[in-house]
């Protein structure tokens, strides 16, 4: 992992990666979650985390994750328009 400015509001691969292995494990595709999990912990962990991420995914879809909107009713960008990359 990358350590950041603590003001920079970039997203890199790591973050890139846990996001697209919690997104299929939560998707239902079990077989690609364990390849994946295989290759971040040592393979006897690999069915825990990939349960996990199911798991923590399921939670997030739930949450109905958004936007917030601004105290005066108009809804602002999520990230802000800078990208910045590394």
């Amino acid at each position: 992992m990358i350590q950041y400015d603590v003001n920079c509001h970039c997203f890199g691969s790591d973050e890139d990666c846990s996001a697209t292995f919690i997104t299929t494990a939560a998707d239902g595709e079990q077989a690609d979650a364990m390849l994946t999990a295989r290759v971040l912990v040592q393979p006897n962990i690999a069915p825990l985390i990939a349960s996990l991420a199911t798991d923590f995914g399921l939670a997030l879809k739930q949450m109905h994750l958004g936007a917030p909107e601004a105290l005066d009713g108009q809804s602002r960008p999520l990230f802000p328009p800078k990208v910045t990359l590394h």
